[in-house]
C-alpha cells in the first residue's frame, strides 16, 4: 500500500469516528511541521499530535491513534 493510499485511508477512518487526520504543511520552512495531527470535528480541539509541538504525530502514530 503507498503512502497515499494510507494518508486517505487514514482520513476516511478518522472523519467515521466525527475527528479529522490534519497533516502539517512542509513549506513553512519548519521541518517539525510536517506531521500530524488528530482534532474533533465539531469542537476543533486538539485530540492527539498537538504537544508538544503541533503535527508532532508520525503516520504510523496516528494509524495506531485511530484504528485502536
Amino acid at each position: 500500500m503507498t503512502e497515499k493510499s494510507r494518508e486517505q485511508k487514514l482520513r476516511r477512518a478518522a472523519r467515521r469516528q466525527g475527528l479529522v487526520a490534519m497533516k502539517g504543511r512542509s513549506n513553512e520552512g519548519y521541518s517539525f511541521c510536517t506531521g500530524w495531527m488528530i482534532v474533533d470535528a465539531n469542537t476543533n480541539f486538539v485530540v492527539c499530535g498537538g504537544s508538544p509541538i503541533p503535527y508532532c504525530l508520525s503516520l504510523e502514530e496516528a494509524e495506531s491513534y485511530i484504528y485502536e
